[in-house]
């Protein structure tokens, strides 16, 4: 598992949200869960600690509505 910060940017680079940090295997999955804690970011930027990477995530296209006809199955 890799740990993420939740990361907001500001004039001269980005800043961490404290306590929101995420363990998963990917970047997406952990943007995943951040979205699923907090619906309204409308983008989501994680920072790895050990690449000392920023992953940006647009979050309309993370989860699809189901289609009228599946809403009805049991």
């Amino acid at each position: 598992m890799i740990k993420f910060l939740l990361v907001e940017p500001v004039e001269n680079g980005f800043k961490a949200v404290p306590d929101k940090i995420f363990k998963a295997k990917t970047p997406l999955k952990a943007a995943k869960k951040a979205y699923r804690e907090n619906k309204a970011l409308k983008k989501i930027y994680l920072y790895e600690e050990k690449e000392k990477k920023v992953y940006s995530f647009d979050t309309e296209s993370f989860f699809t509505m189901k289609k009228p006809h599946l809403l009805n199955r049991g």
